[in-house]
């Protein structure tokens, strides 16, 4: 039960770094890439938030759950 909580923890803290480091990230990019180049980047860094995101799938206790609520 600690290491989901540390687990939480941590991915709630990489939202907050993520929302303050992002924007100075941007910006130098729109500096020395222009407008076009940025969003090039930026389209490659989301569309591998796309594959990573469609690689979850349900855990198997999740699946036997589901069995089980399907049969009562």
């Amino acid at each position: 039960m600690l290491l989901a909580g540390l687990a939480v923890g941590i991915s709630t803290s990489g939202v907050g770094f993520g929302s303050f480091i992002f924007p100075p990230i941007i910006e130098l990019m729109f500096n020395h890439y222009g407008f076009r180049g940025t969003f090039l980047i930026l389209t490659a860094i989301i569309s591998n938030f796309f594959v990573c995101g469609a690689m979850f799938r349900p855990l198997e206790l999740q699946q036997r759950l589901i069995k089980y609520d399907r049969y009562c």
